[in-house]
């Protein structure tokens, strides 16, 4: 549940609200509209893509080029664009943001510091909704064909880059750690790996790559560990690099095909009860560094 004020605001946790956070300092500037006309492909390609943070190999330091007011809300609150309610201008207005964060900043901690920043600069203001949005429902079909998670539990995924070595199969070796792990296996395939998760974490998954609601409806309460290969075309596979490994043999089923093929589950299409963020007020001209 998101708690929001129109001043200041929190995510609220188990044991109660993160601290505000900030960034040790922050540069947010207007994006020049005219490097469009002469920016080489692979300089709009980098436009609204974070580099460093937490979890890379810069994590003291993230920049954002050219990135909109949008995609930095969606980051901030953790959600997908079907979360977001808010003026259009929010995908075409742009802005270049440098900032540093403090040694050993969290994930969590670096969104609470996106979240202040958008409020003192932008003046942000917002509330949440819940809605009944289209999505699915993650369900058992005939039967469940994955097993339970067996042995230690594996260590947190902490986000922190890890090296890769490819394994016998030939595909790469997931790191030990809790999660998922996802490979590109050809230009429109993958396989995910995923280690000691729970229903909703996969649901939580699904739904990243569909980007639309998923809520798991399994009544399964254990951890499981188990495989998926699918096509991705449609899909949503988030930004940054991703690890590539060799190429299926045989083309693999879409992912809602694959889903009762692999693991004995399905997503059938239901209204979802879904939590929206709405904007109230947001400018788009931002407060002096």
């Amino acid at each position: 549940m998101l708690l929001l004020q129109h001043k200041r605001f929190c995510l609220l946790a188990v044991t109660g609200c993160l601290a505000a956070q900030t960034f040790d300092a922050a540069s947010v500037k207007p994006f020049d509209v005219s490097r469009i006309a002469t920016a080489s492909p692979q300089e709009r390609r980098a436009w609204g893509q974070p580099t460093g943070g937490p979890g890379t190999s810069d994590p003291g330091r993230i920049r954002y080029p050219g990135v909109a007011l949008q995609v930095l809300l969606l980051q901030a609150f953790d959600i997908n664009n079907f979360q977001l309610a808010g003026p259009a201008w929010l995908e075409s207005e742009r802005f270049d943001i440098d900032a540093t964060l403090p040694p050993g900043a969290t994930k969590a901690q670096f969104r609470a510091m996106l979240q202040n920043l958008l409020v003192e600069r932008f003046k942000l203001a917002t509330h949440s909704e819940t809605k009944e949005l289209p999505g699915y429902a993650l369900v058992i079909g005939r039967k469940a064909k994955i097993k339970e998670s067996a042995g230690p539990a594996a260590p947190p995924n902490d986000g922190a880059p890890v090296s890769l070595k490819l394994g016998p199969d030939r595909y790469f070796v997931p790191p030990d750690r809790q999660g998922v792990f996802f490979q590109l296996t050809g230009v429109n395939s993958a396989r995910s790996t995923f280690r000691q998760v729970t229903m909703p974490e996969l649901a939580a998954t699904l739904q990243n790559q569909l980007k639309r609601p998923v809520t798991d409806a399994t009544g399964l309460t254990a951890k499981y560990d188990f495989v998926l290969s699918y096509a991705t075309e449609g899909l949503s596979l988030g930004s940054g690099r991703l690890p590539v490994g060799p190429g299926s043999e045989e083309t693999p089923p879409d992912l809602l095909s694959a889903l009762p093929e692999q693991l004995g589950l399905k997503l059938e299409a239901r209204k979802v009860s879904t939590q929206v963020i709405v904007v109230d007020h947001i400018e788009k001209t931002p407060t002096g560094n």
